[in-house]
C-alpha cells in the first residue's frame, strides 16, 4: 500500500514538470488540479512548484543526463526499500516500461517521466523528500539524531579594528563599536557593519572583517560601498579613502560589491587577481582552495588584470572572467548570474558541477570536513538547485537520492562513498 502511494506521488510529480512544460493534457490538468485540491499542503506545493521560477532552469540542466536510467534506479531503490530488500540493478527501461501503459501518458512523454524523477534531487527535491518522507519510514545514511544537527551559523564576522581589537559582531549591540580617528564604526539595526567619516578625516588605518566558516555578513565600506561576504571570506580596507587616489580593498573567500559611484577607481586585490572598476556591481569567487578565480558582472563594466604581467580583460554585464595556474591569461565566459549570485540570496545552484567541488562548497558552509571514500566520485557530476538554510542531512538526503553517491556523518566529517 505503501509503496502505490510513493508510486502515486511520483506520477504527480511527473504532471507537475510536465505542467510547467506546457504538456499536459486537459484530462491531466484537471486531475492534477483535483489532487492539489485535496489539502492545503497540496494547494502551497502544487504554486511552488508549478509557479517556480526554478523549474524550466533545472528541466535545461537536466536534459544532459541519463533521465532514463536516473528513473530506474530511484524506482527501484524506493520500491526495494519499501519491501525491506537490497537493492538490485534493474534490466534498462524495465520500470520507464511499466509507466508507458498508463491511461492519458503518450509515448512521446517518456524523457519527461525521466525528468520527473531526476527532478527529485534539485527542483522536486523539496518535493521528492516531501513525498519520500510522508510515505517511507526507511532512512538514508545521511541521518543524524536531532542533537546532531548541522545547520550554519548565519551573521556572523569577526572585525579586527586598526590596534587589534577583535570584535565579535554577532555578540555586539547596535550602535558605536569604535572610534578610530575622526571614524566611527557602528553596528545598525539590520545588524550591518558601517562607517561615519569626515570630510576632512585622512586617518590612516585598516580595519579587517572575516566570517567563519558558514557564517555571512554585509558591510557599508566608508565610501558607501555594500559588500556581501559569503562564508570563510574576509575583507581588509582603510577607514577612511580620504587623501588616497585610489579606493583599494583585499579579498580573501567571496564578495559581492555593489560599488559607490566616485571618480576614484576601486581595486580589489586578491591573489593572482586585480579588479579595477569606478561604479558597478559584481560577484567574486577566489577561495584559495579552489583551482580559479571567478569574476562575475551583474552591472556597469569592470576591468580584470593579473599583476605582473600584460593580461587584462575588460568585462560587460552578463559575462565572468576566469583566472589560474592552468590557464593561460584570462578566459572571458558567459555567466549563469543565477548560479553566481545563489548564495547571496540563499540557495546552492549547481550547473552540471562535479561532486568535489560541490563538497568543498558544502564544507565551507556547514563547516565539515570532507572525506572521499571512493575516489571516483570526486568527478560524478550533478546539477540543479536547493535552499542553503536547510539541515545538512536534508541537503545529503536530496543528494541521495539519485543514486550515484552515498554520505556518512561522523560528527563534523563528512564521509562520500
Amino acid at each position: 500500500m505503501k509503496k502505490d502511494r510513493l508510486f502515486e506521488s511520483l506520477n504527480i510529480a511527473e504532471l507537475m514538470v510536465r505542467k510547467k512544460a506546457s504538456r499536459l493534457t486537459a484530462e491531466e490538468e484537471q486531475a492534477l488540479r483535483d489532487w492539489a485540491g485535496l489539502s492545503e499542503e497540496n494547494t502551497e506545493l502544487y504554486s511552488e512548484i508549478t509557479q517556480g521560477k526554478e523549474l524550466g532552469k533545472e528541466i535545461d540542466i537536466l536534459n544532459k543526463y541519463n533521465a532514463a536510467e536516473a528513473f530506474a534506479k530511484f524506482q527501484s531503490k524506493v520500491a526495494e526499500q519499501q519491501e525491506g530488500q537490497q537493492p538490485h540493478d534493474l534490466p534498462e527501461n524495465q520500470e520507464l516500461k511499466q509507466t508507458q501503459n498508463r491511461p492519458g501518458l503518450q509515448n512521446s512523454n517518456r524523457f519527461l517521466i525521466g525528468i520527473a524523477a531526476s527532478l527529485f534531487v534539485f527542483v522536486i527535491a523539496g518535493l521528492g523528500y516531501y513525498f519520500y518522507e510522508k510515505n517511507s519510514p526507511a532512512e538514508l545514511t545521511a541521518t543524524t539524531t536531532a542533537s546532531d544537527q548541522i545547520l550554519p551559523i548565519g551573521n556572523e564576522a569577526v572585525l579586527t579594528l586598526a590596534n587589534g581589537k577583535e570584535i565579535k559582531l554577532s555578540n555586539a549591540k547596535n550602535g558605536e563599536l569604535a572610534v578610530e580617528g575622526d571614524v566611527k564604526v557602528h553596528k545598525t539595526k539590520d545588524g550591518e557593519l558601517a562607517y561615519t567619516v569626515s570630510a576632512n578625516n585622512n586617518t590612516l588605518a585598516s580595519n579587517k572583517i572575516e566570517t567563519p566558516k558558514g557564517g555571512i555578513y554585509q558591510v557599508s565600506l566608508p565610501d558607501g560601498t555594500k559588500v556581501w561576504l559569503n562564508a570563510a571570506s574576509s575583507l581588509k580596507y582603510p577607514v577612511s579613502f580620504n587623501g588616497l587616489n585610489q579606493r583599494r580593498v583585499e579579498l580573501t573567500g567571496e564578495a559581492y560589491f555593489e560599488i559607490s559611484k566616485q571618480q576614484k577607481p576601486f581595486i580589489v586585490s586578491m591573489k593572482g587577481e586585480e579588479t579595477e572598476v569606478l561604479g558597478t556591481h559584481f560577484n567574486i569567487n577566489c577561495y584559495p582552495d579552489e583551482a580559479v578565480i571567478r569574476t562575475t558582472l551583474m552591472e556597469g563594466s569592470l576591468k580584470v588584470s593579473i599583476p605582473g604581467t600584460q593580461y587584462s580583460k575588460v568585462l560587460k554585464p552578463g559575462y565572468e572572467t576566469v583566472v589560474g595556474k592552468s590557464i593561460k591569461g584570462i578566459d572571458l565566459e558567459k555567466a549563469d548570474l543565477e548560479a553566481a549570485l545563489a548564495w547571496k540570496n540563499g540557495a546552492f545552484i549547481f550547473v552540471d558541477q562535479d561532486l568535489e567541488t560541490i563538497m568543498r562548497t558544502i564544507g565551507r558552509w556547514y563547516n565539515v570536513e570532507v572525506e572521499f571514500a571512493d575516489p571516483e566520485k570526486r568527478k560524478v557530476t550533478f546539477g540543479g538547485s536547493m535552499s542553503r538554510y536547510s539541515e545538512l542531512k536534508k541537503v545529503l538526503k536530496k543528494l541521495e537520492l539519485t543514486g550515484l553517491a552515498k554520505f556518512k556523518l561522523e560528527g563534523r566529517k563528512l564521509i562520500v562513498q
